[in-house]
């Protein structure tokens, strides 16, 4: 493996620490009576409330069905509610309730948890640098989803989103 141990990876890192950050995500959501991927969604709601489903799935890069999926769970527990559009019929808006409103500071303070735990012995200074490494890291491999997702069409396959 051209001279590196799995552990030494910067890949195989990512993915653990992912892991270890989406399980204690997971233990601080459902403090709140949420799954940590409905936090994720309420995020992007908060910022543009009755965006299209299809919006919504896009912004969380995930694939339709598995966004519609999660808004019948969010609806269940009446996080979300789901609307027709005004001029089309066929698109469906998806607006917060007021308990999807009021989760929000209970929702951004476990996630500054969650951050606190993670960096916790860092500076500042290592914060900063941190952040724009993984902006960096982000970057990149968003660039090259870009390249598998034509690649990907090529073969009749489709791209997972």
């Amino acid at each position: 493996m051209c001279g590196k141990e799995e552990s030494d990876l910067i890949g195989h890192l990512l993915t653990r620490i992912c892991k270890l950050s989406r399980d204690r995500s997971r233990t601080l959501m459902a403090e709140i009576g949420i799954h940590c991927g409905q936090g994720i969604a309420l995020y992007q709601l908060w910022q543009k409330d009755g965006i299209t489903q299809s919006e919504l799935a896009r912004s969380l890069r995930l694939a339709p069905a598995t966004v519609t999926t999660a808004l019948q769970r969010m609806e269940r527990i009446e996080l979300i509610e789901r609307r027709a559009d005004e001029r089309d019929q066929r698109i469906s808006r998806v607006f917060l309730t007021d308990k999807g409103r009021s989760l929000r500071e209970k929702v951004e303070e476990n996630w500054h948890r969650l951050e606190e735990q993670a960096l916790l012995g860092f500076s500042e200074e290592e914060r900063k640098s941190m952040h724009g490494y993984l902006l960096r890291i982000h970057a990149n491999l968003d660039s090259v989803r870009g390249l598998d997702a034509e690649a990907m069409a090529g073969t009749g396959r489709g791209a997972r989103v």
